[in-house]
């Protein structure tokens, strides 16, 4: 799966981003949700510059704050989170409906990438693995820096803030989590978690304005994965399934995977799970540029059910990109 950095700056190297991609981003004006966060230079340092002091390990000031966000990212999907980046409500009778990115306040230079590392690591039990912190300066002479915090979903969560709170994303909000929740996020250290890719492959029609896709799905858990079913349904675009080695649903617009009683799948290891040949339909001609967008849902015995988004461009050759 891309990082929330490829998704969101449309870059693979998180060295090629630039304060470029960050400024069309922000020119979005995408809202926060499940997997994006924006917060102020104000959450780190004082109008004049200076650190916020965390006296309290009890209060959530400063990198306490930070490792809030980190934290709760982590025990739920993961995210990227846009330090330097006012937050700005849209309410409406003193509910908060969004939060769009306001304006840039970048941090001053004495706040490092190390620093913030380090921090995070002092902060937050277990460390999380994967983080990708990248600054960025508008020019070598900007005295002030835009920090990305690409936060992967981990398999060691739960993750503690000073050994005293456990947080999770929840749509816009980091909030505080239920011990059922704690004790949920437990019960996962040791459960499959599966997901899915694919590519186009070398199909037999595409003469006739076809298209072949070889979805593959990754064990990325700590267990092995059995009973292992996936679904693939088309949630939109005018495309219907031809034929696959997956059984296709009677109305052609979904079919199903399964690795039965005698299959199991390994983490790291890939399993290829065939084919799955796409035609355009009768109101779609062979050139048309409408994109597929396919719905994957994910089961696995000791998982929680997942869905996961991708869309197909057969213009660009298959071009596949999950969607945010």
């Amino acid at each position: 799966m891309p990082s929330f950095l490829e998704r969101y700056l449309k870059k693979e190297r998180a060295e090629d981003i630039t304060y470029s991609d960050l400024e069309l981003l922000l020119r979005q004006r995408v809202d926060e949700h499940q997997t994006l966060e924006y917060k102020p230079r104000g959450l780190l340092v004082k109008q004049d510059d200076t650190v916020i002091k965390e006296s309290d390990p009890k209060q959530v000031l400063g990198f306490t704050a930070l490792a809030k966000s980190v934290a709760g990212f982590a025990n739920a999907e993961g995210g990227l989170l846009i330090l330097g980046v006012k937050e700005k409500e849209q309410k409406h009778k003193g509910t908060v409906l969004k939060i769009k990115p306001g304006k840039v306040h970048p941090l001053p230079l004495n706040i490092t990438r190390e620093m913030i590392e380090n921090q995070l690591a002092a902060h937050i039990q277990f460390p999380i693995e994967g983080v990708t912190i990248v600054p960025l300066r508008k020019s070598s002479r900007s005295k002030g820096v835009v920090y990305l915090l690409d936060v992967p979903q981990s398999l060691r969560a739960p993750h503690r803030v000073n050994e005293l709170y456990y947080f999770q994303r929840y749509n816009f909000s980091t909030v505080e989590m239920k011990h059922y929740q704690v004790a949920d996020l437990f019960g996962k250290r040791l459960a499959p978690s599966l997901e899915v890719e694919t590519s186009q492959a070398k199909g037999m029609n595409e003469d006739k304005g076809h298209f072949t896709i070889r979805p593959l799905i990754h064990n990325h858990g700590r267990a092995v994965a059995k009973f292992v079913t996936c679904l693939c349904r088309v949630a939109g675009g005018h495309y219907k399934i031809v034929q696959s080695q997956w059984h296709v649903a009677d109305d052609h617009l979904g079919c199903q995977y399964a690795t039965g009683f005698n299959s199991v799948i390994y983490p790291d290891i890939p399993t290829d799970t065939g084919y799955i040949e796409f035609q355009p339909g009768d109101e779609m001609d062979k050139e048309s540029k409408e994109p597929l967008i396919l719905q994957f849902t994910l089961l696995a015995e000791g998982m929680t059910g997942k869905q996961v988004a991708l869309t197909i461009q057969p213009e660009r050759g298959g071009d596949l990109a999950p969607i945010v």
